[in-house]
C-alpha cells in the first residue's frame, strides 16, 4: 500500500477529515490532500507530525516505502554500465557481468524445464 493510502486510511480510521489532519500538523488541506492521492511526498518531519497526530510509529507509515528500498533488480544492475560492481574486493568488469547475467538466466529464468 502507497503511503498516501495508508495516512488516508489511518486518517479515515481515527475518524478525522483532512482539515482537521492538516490543522494539526500544521499544513494545508490542499497539502494532505496531496500526500494521500501520492502527488506530493511530504518531508520526514511532516511524516513525523503526521503520525504523532494518528497516534501510529513513523515505521508504520513508511513500511513499504522501506521494503521497495531493500529490494535490488540483479537484471537492471548487471546491465547498467555506468553501476560498478564489486564483489570480494574486486571491481566486476562488464565480460564478468555478462557471464554473472546468463548464469542467473540459466538458473532463473529456466526452472520449468
Amino acid at each position: 500500500m502507497s503511503l498516501g493510502l495508508k495516512i488516508k486510511r489511518i486518517r479515515q480510521q481515527r475518524g478525522l477529515t483532512q482539515g482537521e489532519l492538516a490543522s494539526i500538523v500544521g499544513v494545508s488541506p490542499g497539502y494532505i490532500q496531496a500526500l494521500e492521492s501520492n502527488r506530493r511526498n511530504g518531508s520526514l518531519r511532516i511524516l513525523k507530525k503526521i503520525a504523532e497526530a494518528l497516534a501510529v510509529d513513523t515505521s508504520e507509515l513508511l513500511e513499504d516505502m522501506q521494503e521497495k528500498a531493500n529490494k535490488v533488480h540483479l537484471d537492471a544492475l548487471l546491465s547498467d554500465r555506468s553501476t560498478e560492481i564489486w564483489y570480494g574486493g574486486k571491481r566486476v568488469d562488464e565480460r564478468k557481468k555478462d557471464m554473472l547475467r546468463r548464469v542467473l538466466d540459466a538458473i532463473l529464468l529456466n526452472e520449468g524445464e
